[in-house]
């Protein structure tokens, strides 16, 4: 991992939302106004609620420059999501991700390795009732000791409002 990304995860740290990670941590760049981010609302909560408590961690970040935390609280309780929105100051985390789009997501194991980064999955807006399940097939792989395959895919979202 760059010094970059540990510092970026550092700073989603600070924000008093970090616990240890025992499996891996799951974590999916947000953007409110993203038609495909409203679209996966549900996929999202269903991977919390299958990978959670088998102790993977998900967090959503919010890298946009309009991000603001009372916002975000707000869309994480509209949204019913189980888990934060956090957000990341200055998009550190985004840059250091390489993130472009909403919905890019990213696992990293125990040692904070990234095994995969790309697509939440196959779908952009409206969905498909068979999509390629990217996130959920590398949260897969990783609680069965392999590596995820494919490790990076495309990113289907809208564009984040870069810093």
């Amino acid at each position: 991992m760059t010094s970059s990304l540990k510092a970026s995860l550092m700073t989603v740290a600070l924000c008093g939302c970090a616990h240890a990670v025992a499996i891996g941590q799951a974590t999916t760049l947000f953007s409110a106004n993203c038609p495909c981010q409203d679209a996966h609302d549900e996929r999202l909560i269903e991977l919390y609620q299958r990978y959670q408590p088998l102790g993977v961690r998900f967090v959503v970040v919010d890298a946009n420059y309009t991000a603001a935390l009372d916002h975000d609280i707000a869309q994480a309780q509209e949204r019913h999501y189980p888990f934060p929105i956090v957000v990341d100051p200055g998009g550190a985390l985004m840059k250091a991700l390489g993130a472009k789009y909403a919905t890019y997501s990213v696992l990293l194991d125990p040692q904070g390795r990234v095994r995969y980064r790309g697509g939440f999955d196959s779908d952009r807006h409206p969905l498909s009732e068979h999509p390629k399940t990217y996130l959920d097939d590398a949260i897969g792989a990783l609680l069965a000791g392999r590596d995820p395959n494919p490790s990076e895919t495309k990113t289907l979202g809208c564009a984040l409002e870069r810093w």
